[in-house]
């Protein structure tokens, strides 16, 4: 039995809302963010839930105490830095839950149309075997996917992995 833990689908309505709330995402923020390169995401000092008091406190200190603030160090951008990770942890909060199940029913859903894929090719290739009219057909343009994989144990041109997950 071929499993199936997802059955998703969306009205054309509530496609155009989730699109049209997108864009309203990417209207509003995309402008006021930026894209780290991998080199700089790994470079970057990073800033996690335990330092947010430290940083909150440093920024309150600073304030009261502007005798013990070096000239180089500008604390309203330090306050304009701080805030931004208040503002956009918020959004994060709310944002990531939905985009990682997205994600997880994206994948799930792919493996099982994949399977389902693999398991319609591995029946037409038999069908083909058995001269069954308009299989061979079927095969020779499906079978384009796995040209130049090579065998290396998991599926070939021919034969391809049985179970993909």
């Amino acid at each position: 039995m071929i499993k199936n833990l997802v059955s998703f689908s969306l009205t054309e309505e509530e496609s155009a809302a989730v699109k049209n709330a997108g864009s309203i995402l990417d209207t509003i923020l995309k402008p006021k963010l930026i894209s780290l390169t991998d080199e700089l995401r790994k470079s970057t000092l990073k800033m996690g839930d335990k330092n947010v008091p430290f940083v909150s406190k440093s920024l309150e200190y600073a304030d009261k105490n502007t005798n013990l603030v070096p000239a180089f160090l500008n604390v309203q951008e330090l306050r304009v830095d701080f805030n931004a990770v208040v503002a956009l942890s918020e959004i994060y909060n709310v944002l990531y839950p939905i985009v990682s199940l997205i994600s997880d029913t994206m994948m799930e859903s792919g493996s099982e149309a994949y399977s389902a894929a693999l398991l319609f090719y591995e029946t037409a290739k038999l069908a083909a075997k058995m001269n069954v009219p308009g299989a061979k057909e079927i095969v020779d343009d499906l079978s384009k996917r796995f040209k130049g994989q090579g065998n290396f144990g998991n599926g070939s041109a021919d034969n391809p992995p049985a179970n993909p997950q």
